[in-house]
């Protein structure tokens, strides 16, 4: 085997690699799964609204993050952590809204 054939199957093995590593969770979902998988949890899954807040520990966590809809902060620690930076503090995305909940 010459020196570019071997170069060559290295490369095709590293694709085929990146390939299998990249489809090991299954194919990318349609945006009409995902929509369906997001009501199936929203009416299957508990509310998150009585876990406390994950700064402070004390108060309820009641402010929801728009886009992402992540909930875990109380009013009083998501307005002093907004003033610090505008990402989410569970997956980094950029609060576009807060909602506040009961």
């Amino acid at each position: 085997m010459g020196f570019y054939e071997f170069i060559f199957a290295g490369f095709i093995g590293a694709a085929v690699a990146l390939y299998f590593w990249m489809m090991k969770d299954g194919p990318t979902p349609t945006a009409s799964q995902i929509n369906s998988y997001e009501s199936y949890l929203a009416s299957n899954t508990p509310s998150y609204a009585a876990a406390n807040c994950i700064i402070c520990c004390e108060r309820m966590s009641t402010v929801m993050f728009i886009p992402c809809r992540h909930q875990g902060l109380c009013k009083e620690c998501s307005r002093e952590y907004l003033q610090h930076g505008d990402k989410c503090p569970f997956c980094r995305r950029k609060i576009e809204e807060c909602k506040e909940s009961l």
